[in-house]
């Protein structure tokens, strides 16, 4: 083969389009993940099944599986090929999502979702420790507010489009394939919504290749044990056990939102899901990309060495944010003042997700990364959208499954959980190493942006 053909092919690729393709892939993740809570009330009536049900199908059996696929993926991550690891996680979550239009019964459903937790498990992994290899920290806001847009996008997309093409399956009377045979028309929004997502797994392989590890020499090519992941997390880091609490708590408020305002809107009278699905998308993704984007101007420019304080502290006022605009939601009768409370949640809660990896990024050793943030992602998803979704289908069953009661149950667990969120991230930015001790990271992105 020529040098210059050889060279062309070694050639790394892009740190944007690295981001972008990434980015992508996680939008295609929550729009798989976030169309079945608009499709709960179809789903409930076609399949017979209790709030309970739900909330465990929502949050319990999605977020156990997206929880204990972490750690074995985030291995794969720190000892393999990322980019290969991703493509073949969104493959995975893909193919799960098209066999969940194809469930008739609830443990159909049930194994479906798990198989789409699992994999999608890998994506951030694989992510956050690609950018700390290709981005200086003080470029690493950014390019984590542009890829934690991507639950808004593919959010938004989830309920917009899901709902248009839930409109169009129901004047059509469903989608009848070979084989399968007749599909209602939420399952119809399920296959379709698959194929996008094996076309973007076939285009990272093909055009990503997987970047140099760099940091800290010898030291992080040697291979560390889940022993000494654990150790760092609980005794040597000091901030980042109050840090995996605290966001528990967040996804707790932030799922409970997520997954049951749709439910609620359409129990309240506000309207059928197709309809109530256009102006939430909306909202989800036009404040949740605000917020993303928004939250880089927030932290501002600071040194490296700032960023850990700066972002505690901004995380710390926008969960007070987050459980007033709950109370304010459950006071409201109507739709509109409804739908803006619902909209600045979006905003408040797409700013604290926005920074939340970079305590992740910043100061973690290069091969512990992919661990630690699947230890985290295992942590705060098993408190956090198990026990929000689930508590709030147990409450609401409990005092008869009426708008009232779906309302005041929200209320109360997204205002308790803001609230803990509150103390855990001041108990987290308490035990902060000083700034001098926090080492910068040695990439060449970090040397270019010098």
């Amino acid at each position: 083969m020529p040098a210059h053909i050889q060279a062309a092919h070694k050639r790394p690729t892009s740190p944007w389009l690295i981001l972008g393709f990434f980015t992508l892939a996680y939008a295609l993740a929550y729009l798989d993940r976030q169309v079945l809570t608009l499709l709960i009330e179809p789903i409930r009536h076609s399949v017979g099944l209790s709030d309970t049900q739900l909330g465990l199908l929502q949050g319990g059996a999605f977020a156990i599986c997206f929880a204990l696929g972490g750690v074995p993926l985030g291995w794969l991550v720190d000892n393999g090929n990322r980019v290969r690891v991703a493509s073949g996680c969104i493959a995975v979550w893909s193919i799960a999502t098209g066999f969940t239009g194809l469930g008739t019964t609830y443990a159909q459903l049930l194994a479906a979702r798990s198989a789409t937790a699992v994999a999608e498990a890998g994506c951030s992994p694989a992510a956050i420790s690609v950018f700390a290899d290709v981005f200086a920290p003080r470029q690493l806001p950014r390019a984590t507010a542009i890829y934690m847009s991507a639950p808004y996008i593919g959010g938004g997309a989830a309920l917009f489009l899901g709902g248009l093409a839930l409109h169009g399956f129901e004047q059509s009377g469903g989608l009848v394939l070979p084989l399968a045979g007749h599909l209602e028309p939420w399952q119809a929004v399920f296959v379709v919504l698959a194929l996008p997502g094996l076309l973007l797994a076939l285009l990272m392989l093909l055009l990503l290749r997987e970047p140099p590890r760099l940091g800290s020499g010898a030291a992080s090519v040697r291979q560390t044990s889940l022993r000494e992941t654990v150790r760092f997390i609980a005794r040597e880091s000091g901030h980042l056990p109050g840090y995996f609490l605290a966001y528990a708590c967040i996804l707790a408020a932030l799922f409970s939102l997520l997954t049951w305002y749709p439910a609620l809107a359409v129990r309240a009278g506000y309207g059928e899901a197709a309809a109530v699905g256009r102006p939430l998308g909306l909202a989800f993704m036009v404040c949740g990309i605000a917020g993303t984007l928004g939250a880089q101007w927030i932290v501002g420019k600071v040194a490296d060495q700032d960023v850990l304080p700066r972002v505690l502290r901004i995380a710390r006022w926008m969960t007070l944010a987050v459980g007033a605009l709950a109370l304010a939601q459950w006071s409201t009768a109507s739709f509109m003042p409804s739908l803006a409370c619902y909209a600045l949640a979006i905003l408040a809660t797409s700013v604290l997700t926005s920074i939340m990896p970079i305590p992740l990024q910043v100061g973690v050793p290069n091969r512990m990364r992919g661990r630690v943030t699947g230890l985290f992602l295992l942590s705060v998803n098993l408190v956090g959208v198990t026990l929000g979704t689930a508590l709030i289908g147990a409450i609401s069953d409990a005092f008869g499954g009426s708008a009232a009661a779906l309302a005041a149950a929200m209320a109360g667990v997204i205002v308790a959980c803001s609230a803990a969120a509150f103390l855990f991230l001041r108990r987290a930015a308490r035990r902060l190493p000083p700034p001098a001790t926090i080492p910068p990271l040695t990439t060449k992105a970090s040397n270019e942006a010098s």
